[in-house]
C-alpha cells in the first residue's frame, strides 16, 4: 500500500529541475529626484532556481553593482551594492527547444557598504526576456531587469530610492 506512495514522491522529485545562471550584464541606476546622478556600471549575477510545475520556478538571485554617483559639486562617491533577491519566475513559451520567453518577480534586500559605513533598502525586481536552448542542459539569456532600492541613504542628498534598468547575458545550467 505504501509503495505506490513512496514512488509517486520520488517520480515529483525527479521532475523538478535544478537551474544554476550566471549573468553578467550592465547597469543603469537613477535616484528618484535624479539628483546626484549615477554612472552606467557593470553587473554581475548568480541566480539558483527549482522548478515547481511546468511553467513555474521559485528561486533566489544574488546580484552585485557599484553605485558611484556625483553630488552637485562633482564629487564622486561610491557604494558598494549587493542585492539578493527571492523569485517568481513564469515560463511563457514551449519547454521543448528553440526560444522561451519569462517574466519574473523579486523580493529581497540589499546590502550597501561605502566609506561612511553600511546600510541596508529594501528591493523590489522585475525582469523579462529570453532564454535559448543550447543544448538539454544549457540555456544562453537575454535579459532586462527593473530594480527599485526603497530609502537608499545618500550622502548630501538624504533618503531616496535607487531604481534603475539592468541588461545582462546569461549562462543557464540544468541538472
Amino acid at each position: 500500500m505504501l509503495r505506490p506512495i513512496a514512488l509517486l514522491a520520488l517520480t515529483a522529485a525527479a521532475a523538478q529541475a535544478h537551474t544554476l545562471e550566471f549573468q553578467l550584464g550592465t547597469s543603469r541606476p537613477s535616484t528618484t529626484t535624479e539628483q546626484p546622478g549615477y554612472r552606467n556600471n557593470v553587473l554581475t549575477g548568480l541566480a539558483y532556481a527549482n522548478r515547481v510545475s511546468e511553467q513555474i520556478s521559485v528561486g533566489a538571485t544574488l546580484s552585485q553593482r557599484d553605485l558611484e554617483s556625483r553630488d552637485w559639486e562633482t564629487a564622486v562617491f561610491g557604494e558598494e551594492a549587493l542585492t539578493l533577491t527571492v523569485d517568481l519566475t513564469w515560463e511563457l513559451g514551449s519547454k521543448d527547444g528553440g526560444l522561451k520567453p519569462f517574466a519574473s518577480l523579486g523580493a529581497g534586500a540589499t546590502w550597501l557598504d561605502d566609506a561612511s559605513g553600511s546600510s541596508t533598502a529594501l528591493t523590489a525586481t522585475a525582469q523579462g526576456g529570453l532564454r535559448f536552448e543550447v543544448s538539454e542542459d544549457v540555456d544562453v539569456v537575454v535579459a532586462m531587469r527593473h530594480f527599485r532600492m526603497f530609502d537608499v541613504e545618500i550622502p548630501l542628498a538624504g533618503e531616496q530610492d535607487v531604481r534603475g534598468w539592468e541588461s545582462y547575458l546569461g549562462l543557464r545550467l540544468k541538472f
